[in-house]
């Protein structure tokens, strides 16, 4: 069924998609949403190493961060997107993931972890050396040499 020229010209539809304010929230609303979905990509994907989600979380807040002052956003709303960014992140990283990050020889010298964060990654470093039947001083003291570089880690 073909539509008339002017029927289709009134389209609701049609005005939207015309409209340059329109696509310019698109455009803000990518620019806070694209380094959500390649990190939620990043995480899902076959290739994931759970080392990296302390990083890849750190990196979606920053660009969010960046992105939000050129954003059309209320100053409440940008507000509230950092809220739940901070939420989520929260949520969802846990001291296993900080352990990894700690053992992981791409991240040594770039440490990203809270205080919190590297004792309760020693935490999980020390329950793990005990559910292995491992010398929890001998573990501890290797992981001291490796994180600043001596002896076997030089």
């Amino acid at each position: 069924m073909a539509i008339s020229q002017s029927a289709d010209m009134d389209s609701p539809i049609k005005r939207i998609l015309l409209d340059d304010v329109f696509w310019e929230r698109v455009v803000s609303s990518l620019k806070l949403l694209k380094p959500i979905a390649v990190a939620i990509a990043r995480i899902e994907g076959d290739n994931a190493i759970l080392s990296d989600v302390q990083t890849l979380l750190a990196d979606v807040r920053e660009e969010i961060r960046t992105a939000l002052p050129t954003s059309l956003l209320l100053q409440a709303e940008e507000t509230a997107v950092l809220k739940y960014i901070k939420k989520r992140e929260d949520f969802c990283l846990k001291p296993i993931h900080a352990a990894a990050y700690m053992l992981d020889p791409k991240y040594a010298g770039k440490s990203i972890l809270s205080g919190a964060e590297i004792n309760k990654a020693y935490g999980v470093i020390t329950t793990v050396s005990r559910h292995l039947g491992l010398d929890e001083g001998k573990v501890l003291g290797s992981l001291a040499k490796y994180t600043s570089k001596q002896g076997l880690w030089d």
